[in-house]
């Protein structure tokens, strides 16, 4: 699978499919009565695949760790750390994925009309939002240990979960800013160079994960460590190739990686937008993560 996927980004320049979005979902005209699903799938495999490999790929980290840290054959760092991935997954990861969809549905809409400027607004306000929900979820991490001891688990094993919170804190805030930088790229219709930045780091991570758990002896800190590094080095080249690419996207770098006053303007409005949406993916993964442990 990775390597077909390799192989997939190569081959396939990052060029916005040929049919727009928005044609494609509209109602054909007289003269378009003939299409069929069939013609208007190479469009969408173009957006759809690069999206799978991403996911998958970002899936993998936490199989790479949960492998590294089972090597310690200790039972309570391993489940300190599927402890730890509850927490993120159900304060951080939902948090932050489902607030950025928000994004995804507006910048989506306002590309498909050809107001650039526009979709700077929306992916500055998205994230202005995810950056003050941060605010709440960094010392929520931090404290862990105390909060999974008042839910009655195991202090060693918290300690453990602790550990591996803090230590992934790093490149959290990383991690947010390229969810969002992404989820903009993708809806301007250029996701292949998210995706293979995300499959280029998830084969990169099992040697520093390694190298930090094993090799300097941190255990499931040093699992949480190797998630910061790749968090921030897979922001940083995507920050590099939005800078490289600024002309094509029509924007400053800086109107597409920062904040500006605009951001901080219509909160409620994208709200009304983003929080069913968050609600409806986010809902799921509590389920399965909370009953899990």
């Amino acid at each position: 699978f990775i390597l077909a996927s390799v192989v997939f980004m190569v081959a396939q320049p990052d060029q916005p499919p040929s049919l727009n979005v928005l044609e494609a979902v509209r109602p054909p005209t007289a003269s378009e009565d003939e299409t069929t699903p069939l013609d208007v799938l190479p469009a969408v495999l173009k957006m759809w695949f690069p999206m799978l490999v991403m996911s998958v790929a970002m899936t993998m980290t936490h199989v790479v760790n949960t492998i590294v840290v089972g090597r310690l054959a200790d039972p309570y760092a391993l489940a300190g750390m599927g402890l730890a991935n509850m927490m993120q997954a159900c304060f951080a990861v939902s948090v932050i994925s489902g607030l950025s969809l928000g994004m995804c549905t507006l910048v989506s809409q306002a590309h498909g009309a050809g107001d650039v400027e526009l979709t700077c607004h929306f992916v500055q306000r998205c994230r202005a939002i995810i950056s003050a929900n941060l605010v709440w979820i960094y010392p929520l991490l931090y404290f862990s240990s105390s909060v999974l001891v008042w839910m009655g688990q195991d202090p060693l094993i918290a300690h453990h979960a602790c550990s591996y919170n803090r230590a992934s804190l790093c490149g959290l805030i990383a991690w947010a800013q390229f969810t969002v930088l992404a989820g903009y790229l993708r809806n301007r219709q250029y996701p292949k160079f998210s995706a293979g930045v995300t499959l280029l780091c998830v084969l990169l991570h099992p040697i520093w994960a390694y190298t930090l758990v094993h090799g300097l002896g941190l255990g499931n800190a040093g699992a949480g460590y190797a998630n910061s590094i790749t968090y921030s080095l897979s922001y940083l080249v995507l920050v590099t190739y939005t800078h490289i690419n600024r002309e094509k996207f029509g924007l400053s770098t800086w109107s597409i990686i920062g904040i500006g006053a605009r951001g901080l303007e219509g909160w409620s409005s994208y709200m009304e937008v983003a929080w069913p949406a968050f609600l409806q993916s986010s809902s799921e993964m509590w389920f399965w993560e909370v009953i899990s442990p």
